[in-house]
C-alpha cells in the first residue's frame, strides 16, 4: 500500500530514473534483528541507575495495587461489622 503511494508521488515529481533509484535507495530500509539489550548499548551509567530506579518503582507499584483492593474490603467489613 505504501509503495504505490510513493511510486505515484514519484511519477508526480517528474523525476529522472536515476532520481527514482536513489530515493528508493533512501527509502529501503534492513531487516536487522537485534537483542533486547543491545538497545541499552548507549546508555550511560546515570541512565542505566535511572532505568533500575524505574524498574524497581514499577514493580513496588505493581506489586501494592491488589493490596489496596484488600484494604477497602476491609474498611468497608469495619464500617459495616
Amino acid at each position: 500500500m505504501g509503495d504505490t503511494v510513493v511510486d505515484e508521488k514519484m511519477s508526480e515529481a517528474r523525476l529522472t530514473d536515476e532520481e527514482k533509484r536513489i530515493i528508493e535507495r533512501q527509502l529501503e530500509t534492513p531487516e536487522e534483528k537485534i537483542g533486547y539489550f543491545t538497545l541499552f548499548r548507549y546508555a550511560t551509567k546515570k541512565e542505566a541507575a535511572i532505568m533500575l530506579v524505574s524498574l524497581v518503582a514499577s514493580i513496588a507499584g505493581g506489586a501494592c495495587m491488589p493490596l489496596m483492593t484488600v484494604r477497602e474490603q476491609y474498611q468497608t467489613w469495619l464500617l459495616l461489622g
